[in-house]
């Protein structure tokens, strides 16, 4: 399967979702591609959009390896291979205070300057734009865990069916719409990728909000 583009996903994710968006159920778009996603989503299904930033934490020389992951509230780290790559703890520190202050920061721009939806007894579903990495994703729903939804949903176009399957221990449910083999990124299942820049993930999260603007992110 093969999709144009981010709106794409969310029209072919909707249909899937449509069960759960009942009531007063909140998408929860993993910054910035999932944003998109979840927006597209409730164009279709009238559901509010917010955003969770995660910030990976990188081994030391290689900001190509991941070693943790940070989001609100919430630090994962793998204690085993930060000792097998002799990251110091002042490594460690700072680079989770780092990433700590872009998600706050980060999070406060996405919304304005308005506080996150409420989270307490509420179905959500936490939506990205294809499996990147697994680590954002479960550090992101640790995040949402502590906050006491009733149910929590990952959904996604395109992941690994392992990653899925680990997924799938933390979260209530996975959505997603296919599984290729092998999975080499999602960049292969889009027709058109683009970066997004802040005021695209602004005007998502704004979408549909009576105190906000109506603009649309696409």
């Amino acid at each position: 399967m093969r999709l144009r583009d981010r709106v794409s996903a969310g029209k072919r994710l909707a249909p899937s979702l449509s069960s759960h968006l009942a009531g007063d159920a909140l998408l929860v778009g993993m910054a910035p591609g999932g944003v998109m996603v979840a927006r597209a989503i409730a164009a279709l299904l009238p559901v509010p959009v917010d955003v969770i930033v995660a910030r990976g934490v990188h081994a030391p020389g290689n900001p190509h390896f991941l070693i943790g992951a940070v989001a609100p509230g919430i630090v994962l780290m793998n204690r085993p291979l930060m000792r097998q790559l002799r990251a110091s703890h002042a490594y460690v520190d700072t680079a989770i205070a780092d990433a700590a202050e872009h998600v706050s920061a980060a999070e406060l721009r996405y919304r304005g300057g308005r506080m996150a939806d409420a989270v307490e007894g509420r179905t959500v579903i936490l939506v990205d734009d294809g499996l990147a990495s697994d680590k954002a994703v479960r550090v992101a729903i640790a995040s949402l865990r502590q906050r006491g939804p009733r149910r929590l949903i990952f959904a996604t176009p395109f992941c690994d069916a392992q990653q899925a399957e680990m997924i799938q221990t933390i979260a209530d449910e996975v959505v997603c719409l296919s599984y290729p083999r092998p999975y080499r990124g999602r960049h292969l299942f889009y027709e058109r990728l683009e970066p997004l820049v802040d005021d695209d993930v602004q005007q998502c999260v704004q979408f549909g909000r009576p105190e906000e603007s109506l603009a649309a992110c696409a």
